[in-house]
């Protein structure tokens, strides 16, 4: 006789747990997960509850991989991809992520940032699958209110139904353009926006309560490194905080930007090899990543500075053996990697990214965590004793080094 679907269901809930809490523990032990508050929404919140088609990268060629899932009945294989630290393809157009469903590690990183409390007010920018919502509700508890809003209506639908049979219908998506937030909801104690971005959108600053806080990943030079902000007085303050690399935002936000990013790949049968300066490259490797922390430390210094800024694609998984970091625009390229300095063309670009490296040093190596930002409205007009400064469209981008 065979078991009932009761048993079925039971045993099928116990491998969820189990592979739940495998990846709570990785969480934990990386330092990612920090406070109960955020453990105990990981611990409730079923990812694979929000996923239905779906693929992971392929570590060796970056490409998507279709994962087997049958939601109703999902197998070992399939619930060992969903409860790792991987971010997971859910949309495709021509071959290209069109959503996701982030890297726990990431939004855990985010959350954390967040400081999260019950009660609060909270916008979502970039619903996805829905899961981030769920987590974000979570944590605000039944007092608190979360909304989320998302382009693409289709994906906007999707989300809203995952969290409905959930348990989180109590979260709002809505469809739209993120980049004009939902202002009726407004104000908001907490933002976080799930999606890369070239600025800021004036709009979540006015719909930001004061006080409150704003955690979003910020193009630099094609990578995202997360940025906590708090709008005060003086403006939106804050911190980078975490290395990350999202799928680019849509609708009015999209812009270009100063740097000069995809405009090289490195003729092999031209380049000229350099030793690379003592000791780069050997710092501890960044979690996730693989690439040595002062390598990206290095490499945000760059372009913070200079619009001519580039790096390799930013797909972790891959590029742990050949991360290169450097300048690159129409004359040539000069890249930094393992053990050496690869240029071709104007050797002015090697020049220029020696002067960087001894700028760098002579500043104290400053990594991710060093840097004071403030960002104000462009055309406010007020002098500025910061140590960089980056125009973008809406927003002047300060950037001053913190005391140590």
């Amino acid at each position: 006789m065979g078991r009932s679907s009761g048993e079925r269901e039971s045993r099928a809930d116990q491998r969820t747990r189990s592979h739940l809490r495998r990846l709570v523990k990785e969480l934990k032990d990386g330092g990612w997960i920090r406070s109960a508050a955020v453990e105990r929404a990981f611990r409730r919140v079923e990812r694979h509850q929000f996923l239905r088609d779906f693929s992971r990268w392929d570590p060796e060629t970056s490409h998507p991989v279709p994962v087997p899932f049958d939601p109703s009945q999902p197998s070992e294989e399939a619930l060992a991809v969903i409860y790792s630290n991987e971010a997971l393809g859910t949309r495709f157009t021509n071959g290209l992520p069109r959503s996701s469903t982030s890297q726990p590690s990431v939004m855990a990183d985010m959350l954390e940032a967040l400081a999260l409390k019950p009660g609060m007010r909270v916008l979502e920018v970039g619903a996805g699958t829905g899961y981030n919502a769920a987590l974000l509700a979570d944590i605000v508890g039944g007092d608190g209110h979360v909304v989320s809003v998302e382009v693409d209506r289709d994906i906007a639908e999707d989300a809203e139904g995952a969290l409905r049979s959930s348990g989180y219908g109590l979260v709002r998506v809505v469809g739209g353009d993120g980049a004009e937030g939902v202002p009726e909801e407004a104000p908001f104690d907490r933002i976080v926006v799930t999606v890369g971005c070239p600025d800021l959108s004036p709009r979540w600053e006015e719909q930001l309560a004061s006080e409150g806080r704003i955690v979003l990943p910020l193009e630099h030079a094609g990578l995202h490194p997360l940025v906590a902000l708090t709008k005060t007085s003086e403006g939106l303050e804050g911190r980078f905080f975490a290395w990350a690399a999202f799928i680019p935002i849509r609708g009015m936000l999209e812009q270009q930007l100063p740097w000069l990013v995809g405009v090289h790949r490195m003729n092999e049968t031209e380049a000229v090899e350099s030793p690379i300066w003592d000791g780069f490259g050997s710092g501890t490797p960044i979690p996730g990543w693989g690439i040595p922390r002062d390598v990206m430390d290095f490499f945000l210094f760059l372009a913070l500075l200079d619009p001519r800024a580039d790096a390799l694609p930013p797909r972790p998984s891959s590029i742990a053996d050949r991360w290169e970091v450097g300048l690159a625009d129409l004359s040539g390229t000069a890249l930094a990697g393992p053990g050496s300095i690869r240029t071709t063309g104007d050797p002015a670009l090697t020049s220029a990214l020696m002067a960087h490296h001894r700028a760098w040093q002579s500043s104290g190596r400053p990594g991710i965590e060093d840097w004071q930002l403030t960002f104000t409205p462009r055309g406010q007009g007020r002098e500025s004793t910061a140590t960089f400064v980056l125009n973008r469209s809406n927003y002047r981008q300060e950037v001053r080094l913190a005391q140590r």
